[in-house]
């Protein structure tokens, strides 16, 4: 735990809260709710020293706060597009298999890039676990993810390319519409849809099957469609999950992708 003591940017009043750091690195955050002296609500990201880098007030949402509900806001998907471009593809596609994202150099900006991705996944997204905040690009572990947030480019690991084509689709689709919200709500929903298609395979399947059998199935069942492509996709989560068995039954190839 870090004791983080700070002055509130709205009345001056001196405040203080308890941040749990263990296993975590680099900038983490908490949230410092109203009091009887204060009555304004926070979330904090500090450092690893306890110094804090970034004070959002939150006051409207301070009852989502307290159930839980609140997730912070960030740049918006087509902003976050227009920025990172592919690199923006590379992290989503580390996130969705587990492997660790370490964002670099422009603090401000990588917190502002935090906080719109902990939004588009269903499962939580872990600052200082899954998400890495630190100022410096080097000494990070070697099967992990850095991104420059300066520059909005990837500077180190390496990145499975297979859900590429998918996710390219998914967020332009969402860019393209004009209201954030939604634009979330809908890469969300895609998102999701593609580990409903991984746990429905990874409880049913039993045996080789080709890949329009294995599209069909998932239609029936879930009513999500998804293309051909998107198998590429589906597998990679497969193995991710230790599934690699099932994602061996399916076989591509052929006229499949016609």
């Amino acid at each position: 735990m870090i004791t983080v003591n700070f002055q509130c940017p709205v009345c001056n009043k001196p405040r203080s809260v308890e941040i749990d750091n263990t296993g975590k690195r680099g900038i983490v955050s908490g949230i410092v709710p109203a009091t009887a002296e204060c009555p304004h609500t926070f979330i904090i990201f500090v450092d690893e020293d306890g110094k804090p880098r970034r004070i959002q007030r939150i006051d409207h949402l301070a009852d989502a706060i307290l159930t839980g509900e609140y997730l912070p806001r960030g740049m918006s998907i087509r902003g976050a597009w227009t920025v990172f471009k592919t690199t923006l593809i590379d992290i989503i596609a580390c996130l969705m298999v587990g492997q660790p994202v370490y964002l670099c150099d422009d603090v401000d900006v990588a917190i502002t890039l935090y906080n719109s991705l902990v939004r588009v996944f269903h499962e939580p997204i872990i600052l200082g676990k899954d998400i890495i905040i630190v100022d410096d690009c080097e000494g990070e572990d070697s099967d992990s993810l850095v991104v420059n947030c300066r520059f909005s480019v990837v500077v180190k690991g390496m990145v499975r390319m297979d859900a590429h084509r998918t996710l390219k689709r998914f967020i332009e689709e969402a860019v393209a519409v004009s209201d954030n919200e939604v634009a979330i709500v809908l890469l969300k929903q895609k998102l999701s849809g593609l580990n409903m298609a991984v746990s429905l395979l990874a409880n049913g399947l039993n045996k080789k099957t080709t890949a329009r059998a294995v599209l069909k199935h998932i239609t029936s069942e879930t009513r999500l469609r998804f293309k051909y492509e998107d198998l590429y996709a589906i597998l990679m989560l497969l193995r991710s999950k230790g599934k690699g068995d099932v994602a061996d039954m399916i076989e591509l190839g052929g006229l499949d992708g016609f």
